[in-house]
């Protein structure tokens, strides 16, 4: 019993070790693509502070 308990346990561990080798691709490529729109975003957010700036309502 505890030996086909083992090799389910072993089993379980390869399988998840393969999807995750699977997934790596995935993870870096999503982690390159937001390091490469970082700075196009940054930019359309200083351009939207700006024209809120200009349009907020002075006291």
């Amino acid at each position: 019993m505890l030996s086909a308990l083992l090799k389910y346990t072993l089993l379980t561990a390869v399988v998840l070790s393969g999807l995750w080798l699977l997934f790596l691709p995935v993870y870096v490529w999503i982690l390159h693509r937001d390091a490469m729109l970082a700075p196009q975003r940054a930019a359309e957010l200083a351009e939207i502070d700006a024209l809120l700036a200009e349009t907020a309502p002075t006291r």
